[in-house]
């Protein structure tokens, strides 16, 4: 049974519409409040993004930095560098590319791509900080990478549909299996990324080069990945949408979390999220 599409601005949800209709004891053949759900959905895991001071997704894009420090510099939620430049002469162009063996990511041993990893949270400078530390001032250097606080995606077991390659403009394609995939899930063809907006026979519709990345072809075969989020995220963001949708009409509905007192609800979301909150934040 397929259900409604993802509303357009619905993105990076931290569980699926199913999951949530699920939670809810709603039946997977009623469709009729699906659009409220994908809003609902959307903004609990935009909520535990900041509960948290982070985001559970990944993200490609361009950061600029003040170094106060020539020996290094703290950065918030780094998964992997791209490219380092640095602007040293003052003129806003950041000319000055840095090599990889120049700079060294903190903590050593985060991983953010393991099933447990965490994010690099400093970079410092790997080479005599005297003659070529980090340039003091403001917003001298410019980073571009991965963000987010995990970078963990599991082959889901489906792949493209034989005889079917996907071109960069396609919204849908189609794969051999669709059980492993679900609206509201965030899948990886490639370095491409995209939000699975329908699966309905086999056709997965999709929002394409989502998080800064970018649409491309993909050949038949091709394996689908997706991204793992913390289980935490994931119980705390249907807790949180559970409770947005009892609210809807003063408590009423006879879902299944209508049981328990809802402050109760949310005292149990912080305590999922406490363990990921950001330091300082």
């Amino acid at each position: 049974m397929a259900h409604a599409s993802a509303p357009f601005g619905v993105a990076n949800t931290y569980a699926t519409l199913e999951e949530l209709k699920q939670r809810l004891a709603i039946s997977s053949a009623t469709n009729t409040y699906d659009e409220m759900l994908w809003r609902i959905l959307h903004l609990a895991s935009r909520i535990a993004d900041r509960r948290c001071g982070r985001r559970f997704f990944v993200a490609t894009n361009t950061k600029r930095f003040d170094i106060r420090d020539i020996a290094g510099f703290q950065v918030n939620d780094l998964i992997a560098v791209t490219q380092l430049a640095e602007d040293r002469d003052g003129d806003g162009v950041y000319e000055a590319l840095r090599p990889p063996d120049g700079y060294t990511l903190y903590p050593l041993d985060a991983e953010p791509d393991a099933a447990h990893g965490e994010p690099y949270r400093r970079i410092m400078c790997t080479k005599d900080n005297a003659t070529d530390g980090f340039t003091f001032g403001k917003s001298k250097v410019k980073v571009t990478g991965q963000w987010g606080y995990r970078n963990h995606w599991l082959k889901s077991g489906a792949i493209v549909r034989s005889g079917t390659a996907i071109s960069a403009a396609d919204k849908s394609f189609f794969v051999d299996d669709d059980a492993p995939l679900a609206a509201g899930q965030t899948i990886m063809l490639n370095s491409e990324q995209m939000f699975v907006r329908q699966v309905a026979a086999n056709a997965i519709g999709v929002t394409r080069g989502v998080n800064g990345t970018l649409a491309d072809a993909h050949a038949a075969a091709s394996a689908v990945k997706v991204i793992v989020h913390p289980a935490e995220v994931s119980e705390a963001t249907l807790i949180i949408a559970a409770d947005r949708w009892l609210k809807r009409d003063g408590f009423k509905g006879g879902a299944t979390e209508t049981s328990r007192d809802l402050n109760e609800a949310m005292t149990e979301v912080d305590d999922l999220l406490n363990p990921y909150m950001r330091l300082g934040y």
